[in-house]
């Protein structure tokens, strides 16, 4: 059984491009409030930039870049931009990456990020997803993948970083999403519903059919592939 979730190395390279379109939007908004002034001769990297922030006391955030020193000479102004790069943030990896599945990086490079049984995340599941990056970083500069969230990605079953086991989620080929996630060697729950690990799509020879245990309803459903959608088994007893 071949593995939808083997996809690292385009895994990787999304995130690359989502990060590098994030931070240079990031950048070309910061740089485009600015004011710029020549550094001093042989002034010591941080000396002028203390200086700026403690004459000028409306000074927030402020860089020293080759010969040119940039600053933001308004809180207000600053605030605005930190507030609206979260703001698109959630936008990008909580709405739009909850609702389809996508980013661009993951467009790009043919990868979408699903719910076990193969559907969109959802708002909710997309916004924990992103959220756990706190956990699974830290960050190695502008690199998207920490070193929690890439050992974790690299050596579990299903490949799934810490974010990806708190929203049960997977980042799966584009070809994979739309069916039941089957992952070899993650375990399912038993047939009573008492969980082993989690509840994921498992294969049943005896109805030729993908089943999976849903702990909402506390039933087990099927997968009707002609009509593309879970279906709850019938003869079972609902609390």
């Amino acid at each position: 059984m071949s593995d939808p979730t083997a996809v690292m190395g385009r895994r990787v390279a999304a995130a690359l491009i989502d990060v590098t379109l994030a931070v240079g939007l990031l950048l070309l908004v910061w740089f485009s409030q600015t004011v710029s002034e020549p550094l001093p001769a042989g002034a010591d990297y941080g000396v002028t930039c203390a200086a700026i922030q403690e004459e000028r006391a409306d000074t927030t955030q402020c860089i020293e870049l080759e010969s040119q020193v940039y600053y933001i000479n308004d809180p207000w102004r600053s605030a605005a931009i930190s507030y609206g790069f979260l703001a698109a943030t959630f936008l990008i990896f909580g709405v739009i990456q909850g609702l389809t599945g996508r980013t661009l990086g993951k467009v790009i490079m043919g990868l979408r990020t699903v719910r076990p049984d193969g559907l969109v995340p959802g708002i909710g599941r997309g916004t924990l997803r992103g959220l756990f990056w706190l956990v699974d970083g830290p960050f190695i500069l502008f690199l998207p993948i920490g070193i929690v969230g890439f050992i974790c990605a690299l050596t579990t079953p299903g490949h799934r970083r810490v974010g990806d086991m708190a929203s049960r989620t997977f980042v799966v080929a584009k070809a994979a999403a739309g069916a039941p996630i089957v992952v070899p060697g993650l375990t399912v729950p038993s047939p009573a519903g008492v969980f082993v690990h989690e509840p994921v799509p498992q294969w049943d020879e005896a109805r030729g059919a993908y089943i999976q245990w849903d702990p909402d309803q506390q039933v087990w459903l099927e997968w009707e592939e002609p009509t593309r959608q879970w279906v709850v088994i019938a003869g079972q007893s609902q609390p």
